[in-house]
């Protein structure tokens, strides 16, 4: 059974929030309530709930243009692969002004404005999951694969350049989701490292391939964290910038564009890319000295 709809709604404002509902006819004559925090990070500015359930997901997509803003959430909702695209309008509070909804609606309605308040379109969709299949955990789909297949996408001879393995990226993820949430240094201690220094590329695969989150700039865990932004919103936005003026650009130039430890740039654009907002590529660079691997960054998709 899958349901499709698209429903516009004008939110009110409830302890500080915009909440406003849509139903979920396949459940009974449930409300999905929809939940809008202008305070919280742009990745996490909705939650959702029901009379017994919240759900609170960080978008798997955002969208900026001309003024207009879209998210997109996937998570699973009794039983049910959810999807929820959101956009919204907000008027400018002056008497004179009118938002056009033509982009909004997707449609062609060019006398269509928003003259007051606040406007969300929201298209739901909803596919109940296969029988047998358990509720989602959100766990890697990699648990059952052998060494050989894990991470398939990053080459080998890669990954030596980079100073890891296979088999030492695998560790570091079941380590990961052993514990649930594991520190850095807990990390390295496992693994019997002198040095955190591998750790720091192993990481930045693992979480920008959603294998596992970061919890804090410390710690990381097996689920998804709603609250966690290794910068500021404005900085992390001027980093998105700089990427799709110069798409290609390595973290070495990333770090002094920004004018920020390469340490720093490195967390902010492994974060940027496992939200989808950028895309990172691992490549071999060659130097005088011989070839190392290096990261690549390029606008998303």
């Amino acid at each position: 059974m899958a349901d499709s709809k698209v429903y516009v709604i004008a939110p009110r404002e409830v302890n500080g929030k915009l909440c406003g509902e849509v139903p979920l006819s396949w459940l009974n004559g449930r409300e999905l309530k929809i939940w809008y925090d202008s305070s919280a990070p742009y990745l996490c500015k909705f939650d959702f709930s029901t009379d017994d359930r919240r759900f609170s997901y960080s978008a798997s997509e955002h969208h900026y243009k001309r003024g207009l803003q879209r998210w997109v959430y996937e998570f699973n909702m009794y039983g049910y692969d959810v999807k929820i695209d959101i956009a919204m309008a907000s008027a400018v509070p002056i008497p004179t002004y009118m938002y056009p909804l033509d982009d909004l609606l997707g449609c062609q309605c060019p006398s269509a404005y928003l003259t007051d308040g606040v406007l969300f379109v929201v298209r739901l969709h909803a596919e109940e999951c296969a029988k047998s299949a358990e509720p989602s955990t959100q766990m890697p789909a990699q648990s059952a694969t052998s060494n050989e297949d894990f991470l398939p996408q990053y080459d080998d001879e890669l990954l030596r350049l980079a100073g890891l393995t296979r088999q030492f990226l695998r560790s570091v993820w079941e380590i990961v989701q052993q514990r649930g949430v594991v520190k850095i240094d807990e990390l390295a201690e496992a693994l019997k490292l002198p040095k955190k220094s591998r750790l720091g590329v192993a990481l930045s695969i693992l979480v920008q391939e959603r294998l596992i989150y970061q919890k804090s700039d410390e710690s990381y865990s097996i689920h998804p964290v709603n609250y966690y932004q290794p910068a500021s919103e404005d900085f992390m936005w001027r980093v998105v910038e700089y990427v799709c003026d110069n798409p290609g650009a390595d973290t070495n130039e990333l770090a002094r564009a920004m004018g920020v430890h390469i340490s720093k740039v490195g967390r902010i654009a492994r974060h940027l890319a496992a939200q989808g907002l950028i895309r990172r590529q691992l490549v071999v660079k060659h130097l005088d000295i011989g070839k190392c691997a290096t990261w690549l960054h390029y606008p998303a998709d």
